[in-house]
């Protein structure tokens, strides 16, 4: 375990790296890294096991890393688990460029302004293993332009404002385990083109909110194939190939 604020303010840090335990939870605490002007890396290392479901989670305490101001790359690592990011884990650490999350690990919860004000993070994209993204998790990351949310087993929920003022998102891609999502999530999104929603079940109880979603993207779908001229360029070929085949059985 790091308790609270252990390294609040420190100055000499550059490079932490942590390993999944397998034994117990282990946390970093509040504001355990806080204001840690020189961290530049962060690594969370999964333990030597060929199974995440091997190892004991690790919690990342609320503000841990928060304004860490030279901070530009976090990684988790092989089968490593992170059950929770905590509120504003890493808000404002403005030099971030790269969050990455492997494809054996876990990311269970990202918390409320986890990532908020990260003015430099271009692009984000978890797995599966995600089951809820907090309220402005996101708000303000104003380079963010492509984020991901690869399709999982679990249920996932997104909070309120958690894409907002998001101004250079121009396409997120969205899992079928979806289950909520309030109408803010893309306040301020203002250059939004594609939303892909790998596939929405219309159920009992479906917001109002998704509804409108799947139509629009059905009515998107709808315009394009409008503009479509028939025949069109693959069909003429299509057709010439046709056409030579039969010609050519003729002969024989």
């Amino acid at each position: 375990r790091i308790g609270a604020d252990a390294f609040n303010g420190c100055t000499a840090l550059a490079e932490v790296v942590v390993k999944t335990p397998r034994e117990s939870l282990f946390t970093i605490d509040a504001n355990a890294f806080y204001k840690c002007s020189n961290l530049k890396k962060l690594v969370i290392e999964g333990s030597d096991t060929t199974d995440a479901n091997e190892n004991c989670p690790i919690y990342i305490g609320d503000n841990a890393f928060a304004q860490c101001s030279k901070l530009k790359s976090v990684e988790i690592g092989k089968n490593a688990v992170v059950f929770e990011i905590g509120s504003g884990a890493f808000q404002l650490c403005t030099a971030l460029e790269s969050f990455s999350v492997d494809a054996t690990a876990k990311l269970v919860t990202i918390g409320s302004s986890a990532f908020r004000g990260c003015s430099v993070l271009t692009s984000f994209e978890i797995h599966g293993t995600t089951e809820t993204v907090g309220n402005s998790a996101f708000e303000g990351c104003g380079n963010l332009s492509t984020l991901s949310i690869g399709e999982g087993t679990n249920r996932l929920a997104l909070g309120k404002d958690v894409f907002k003022d998001c101004v250079s998102l121009v396409t997120i891609n969205l899992p079928s385990s979806l289950t909520a999502f309030d109408s803010s999530i893309l306040a301020g999104c203002t250059n939004i083109q594609d939303i892909v929603v790998m596939r929405i079940v219309i159920r009992q109880g479906t917001s109002r909110d998704m509804i409108d979603m799947l139509l629009n993207d059905i009515r998107q779908a709808v315009e394009q194939l409008d503009k479509l001229e028939y025949p069109t360029p693959s069909r003429i070929a299509h057709d010439k190939e046709i056409a030579k085949l039969k010609a050519a059985m003729t002969r024989v």
